[in-house]
C-alpha cells in the first residue's frame, strides 16, 4: 500500500461499473503484518468506504488485531455490508457486528490461524 496514494482509488469506482461487482472487499485493517503506517490503513478504510456507499455497494471488511479503529470507523461511516476477517473477542464481535447491517442471513467470520471452523453471527449471538 506504501507505492499507493488515495487517489489512487478512483480506478476503484472504474472496476465498480462492471455488472459482476457486487461488493468492495475485502477491505479494513491489519495491524499484525504492518505493510502500512496505521493512518494510511484508516485513511484507505475510510475512502473504500465511502466509494463503497457511493456506489450502493456493502463491503466486505477484514479486521486483525485493530479492533477498536475498526469499530470507530464503521460506527462513524455505517456501511453495510459483512466482516469476513476477525481476530477479536466475541463482545468485540458482537459490537462491529451491530455498525454492519447484514446483506445475508449471518456474517461468516474466519479467524486466521487458529484451526477453528467460521463462526457464523448465531454464535456470536449466542
Amino acid at each position: 500500500m506504501e507505492a499507493y496514494g488515495i487517489d489512487d482509488l478512483g480506478l476503484l469506482d472504474e472496476y465498480l461499473n462492471d455488472e459482476k461487482c457486487v461488493a468492495v472487499g475485502e477491505i479494513g485493517l491489519d495491524y499484525h503484518w504492518m505493510e502500512s503506517t496505521k493512518e494510511k490503513q484508516k485513511a484507505f478504510f475510510e475512502a473504500q468506504i465511502e466509494i463503497a456507499k457511493n456506489n450502493d455497494l456493502p463491503v466486505i471488511v477484514h479486521d486483525r488485531e485493530a479492533h477498536g479503529d475498526t469499530l470507530d470507523i464503521l460506527k462513524a461511516t455505517k456501511p453495510k455490508g459483512v466482516l469476513h476477517c476477525f481476530s477479536g473477542s466475541k463482545e468485540m464481535a458482537r459490537e462491529i457486528i451491530k455498525q454492519t447491517p447484514p446483506q445475508s442471513k449471518n456474517h461468516q467470520i474466519y479467524v486466521p490461524n487458529h484451526g477453528l471452523p467460521p463462526l457464523t453471527e448465531y454464535h456470536i449471538r449466542n
